[in-house]
């Protein structure tokens, strides 16, 4: 059986950090990928940037 401690820190690291590292690290991806297109004289939509974007500028 599970101690009451490891039991509220495994739903704290499930239920809000990991999402929370998730959502700051897609911020990261979509504020570097308008960096990019901004610094190749790309037109920027204001949408951010979706994965055929990304997956573009990392073909050319």
């Amino acid at each position: 059986m599970r101690s009451p401690v490891a039991l509220a820190f495994s739903t704290v690291v499930s239920l809000l950090f990991l999402p929370t590292i998730y959502a700051i690290l897609d911020d990261l991806r979509t504020g570097t990928a308008r960096l990019v297109r901004r610094a190749r004289g790309v037109q920027d939509d204001g949408k951010g940037a979706s994965a055929a974007t990304v997956a573009a500028l990392h073909v050319e």
